[in-house]
């Protein structure tokens, strides 16, 4: 079985040291979107992106501080303990999603997180 170390050595993982954990970018689409166009998002320096994609990890008893994201977002869960997240979106109907494979106990694979959500996961 990997460790954490395992994974994060693998993945060429690093630390966050904005919002915790560790993560590796592996995509970042070269088409980016004008920051005009998106009026419901806050503005970049460069416009924006139309996707990318990150592994991140947490590490028992580490956290993700809580942090707003600018853009759409679609978190996966892979494996590992579960995580629990705090969702605060711009509608204002606050959240608790419990991320794992353990479907008969209400965790869950995958979330679409709409942007300007502020989150927090644990």
């Amino acid at each position: 079985m990997l460790s954490a170390k395992d994974i994060k050595d693998r993945l060429k993982m690093k630390p966050n040291p904005q919002e915790g954990g560790f993560l590796a970018e592996v995509y970042t689409s070269p088409i980016i979107v004008p920051d005009e166009l998106l009026k419901r998002f806050a503005p970049t320096r460069q416009g924006r992106s139309i996707s990318s994609a990150i592994y991140y990890l947490l590490e028992s008893p580490g956290c993700s501080v809580l942090h707003r994201v600018t853009g759409d977002m679609l978190y996966h869960f892979y494996l590992g303990d579960p995580v629990q997240m705090l969702l605060l979106p711009p509608d204002g109907k606050p959240e608790v999603c419990v991320f794992g494979n353990k479907f008969l106990q209400g965790q869950r694979p995958l979330k679409v997180i709409p942007g300007n959500t502020w989150l927090g996961s644990r």
